[in-house]
């Protein structure tokens, strides 16, 4: 069962670890059990998520006027490309932690990553929505309006970057390397792995 209670308390653990509070550890259960409660993180999300989805699915029948996918088969591919926004860096999490030498951190890794994925995921949308309904009042919906909207999401993506590099820092340590390492295979292989998978199922929006 999902309770408020819970998140609260994961959300303050989270911000002590980005203040370099290790105490903030305690906030999470790291067994095997721990892990997999871990991925109820996105059921906190799905109000987030679908409204993206709506967001989404607005430009892509803007884009395809004529034609296109209908809203049950456009819904089933963002699933698949949802389900690979939270697979995707907790394999490449496994893979960099395997490569040097984490593995004892790596449920820790996999846990707070997860719960991480809740402010990011409203952060995101929160931004988005209204930069977006500024942006085409001011420039309309042409290319200007999606430079604009991407900078200002680049933006989210920064913020929570240095965030979570903060994170990092307190449950990781050791080198800036390794961190970064850690952060920018993880960033880069979803990057990848997403765009591609949107592509493929033709749900990018030219």
């Amino acid at each position: 069962m999902l309770r408020f209670h819970d998140l609260s308390h994961h959300l303050s653990g989270l911000w002590l670890l980005i203040r370099g509070d290790a105490r903030g550890l305690s906030a999470f259960d790291i067994s095997d059990k721990g892990v997999a409660r871990s991925f109820l993180a996105i059921l906190w999300c799905l109000p987030a998520i679908v409204a993206g989805w709506m967001f989404k699915r607005a430009e892509y029948a803007q884009a395809h006027p004529r034609g296109g996918d209908g809203v049950l088969a456009f819904a089933g591919k963002m699933f698949l490309v949802e389900i690979a926004q939270w697979i995707v860096p907790v394999l490449a999490i496994c893979l960099v932690a395997v490569a040097f030498g984490l593995r004892p951190l790596l449920r820790t890794l996999i846990v707070t990553r997860n719960w991480f994925t809740v402010p990011l995921v409203y952060a995101s949308y929160v931004t988005a929505f209204p930069a977006s309904l500024a942006l085409d009042s001011l420039f309309g919906t042409g290319l200007v309006y999606r430079y604009a909207l991407l900078s200002v999401m680049l933006a989210v993506l920064v913020g929570a970057g240095l965030l979570y590099w903060r994170l990092l820092t307190t449950v990781v340590g050791g080198s800036p390397w390794l961190r970064a390492s850690l952060l920018g295979f993880t960033v880069l292989t979803e990057l990848v792995v997403v765009s591609w998978l949107e592509t493929s199922l033709g749900v990018t929006v030219a």
